[in-house]
């Protein structure tokens, strides 16, 4: 009996595309044509890809660096560049895993825009990054003077307690104690790597992907089916 059904089913199925071919190829044919229309004729788009190493700070002791700090956190930088806060809209933009490079992808159909935005923003990052840099090279000047200034303000208290006679053990070490640490930060050589744009971009251009006549024809088919069998229900 099972059988007998899936016979009757598979011949129904049959009977209703012989009936209705020609709607079914229609589709089909009307999809494809569009396709490969839409293909030919579409806008031409163009589509650049550039490449942006996050700059760092390497602390060295010696001949080993003892610590490295990133210029800006690769996934921050690239929530900035996708939200459009350097002013530039782009299609992508993606940290390659366990590296500080940045690739980044703008699509348009203007091939000079496309090269203004990655000029742009490019500059953006880069210039914001030198900023950075500078603000911490800054920091280290000022904390340099603090430790030094200290060490001048306990040296004149040390001179005014001897005058009177008093002790002054407690102040010796805690110039020994600033000392060490003006001398450990002195003595670190601080190595400052700019952020740069290692890969100029690269415009070209952007064609439709070849697959749309195919996708465009199957859907035409798809919609042919449906119409053949709706149609076939309704007798």
């Amino acid at each position: 009996m099972e059988n007998q059904l899936k016979e009757i089913n598979l011949l129904d199925i049959i009977n209703t595309v012989r009936k209705e071919k020609k709607i079914i190829f229609s589709l089909f044919f009307l999809g494809l044509i569009l396709g490969v229309a839409w293909f030919f004729l579409a806008p031409l788009k163009y589509e650049g890809t550039t490449f942006i190493e996050i700059g760092s700070i390497k602390r060295m002791h010696g001949l080993y660096a003892t610590e490295e700090q990133y210029i800006e956190d690769p996934v921050n930088l690239v929530g900035k560049i996708r939200n459009g806060i350097y002013g530039v809209e782009v299609s992508e933009a993606v940290n390659i895993r366990n590296t500080l490079l940045i690739e980044i992808k703008i699509l348009d159909k203007d091939y000079d825009k496309v090269k203004e935005d990655f000029n742009n923003l490019n500059k953006a990052i880069v210039e914001s990054h030198k900023i950075k840099m500078q603000k911490e090279k800054e920091e280290i000047g000022k904390l340099l003077s603090i430790l030094e200034k200290e060490i001048q303000s306990i040296e004149k208290d040390i001179s005014f307690l001897t005058l009177r006679g008093q002790q002054v053990g407690s102040l010796y070490l805690e110039i020994d104690r600033v000392q060490a640490e003006l001398e450990r930060i002195e003595s670190t050589a601080l190595i400052f790597i700019p952020t740069e744009v290692i890969k100029e971009p690269d415009v070209v251009e952007k064609k439709p992907s070849v697959f749309i006549p195919l996708f465009s024809a199957i859907l035409g088919l798809f919609l042919g089916f449906s119409l053949a069998f709706i149609k076939s229900s309704r007798h």
